[in-house]
């Protein structure tokens, strides 16, 4: 069963909501895109040593490690969100 519409229901883009300015969005934009869910190699070695270093799932941007979509998701919301914001706060 649908919910009816409530008769005093207000569109969501009204006069009286702040529109996001297209510098903002499109800087949002860029760097939600930036942060890609990929390989990386953790903690590699010095040369000298011979070693290779770990290949792990996760950011390669933050080159934190996640194992899953859910984990990638909450990393954009948590971590990456925030400094976003915050940049368009100050602008």
């Amino acid at each position: 069963m649908e919910t009816p519409i409530k008769q005093n229901a207000k569109p969501v883009a009204d006069s009286e909501t702040p529109k996001i300015s297209a510098k903002i969005l499109g800087a949002a934009q860029a760097e939600l895109m930036r942060h890609t869910w990929d390989t990386f190699v953790n903690n590699p070695p010095a040369m000298a040593q011979g070693g290779k270093g770990t290949i792990v799932p996760g950011c390669t941007v933050c080159r934190k490690i996640l194992y899953s979509d859910h984990q990638y998701l909450s990393h954009l919301a948590l971590d990456v969100l925030p400094g976003i914001l915050e940049r368009a706060a100050q602008s």
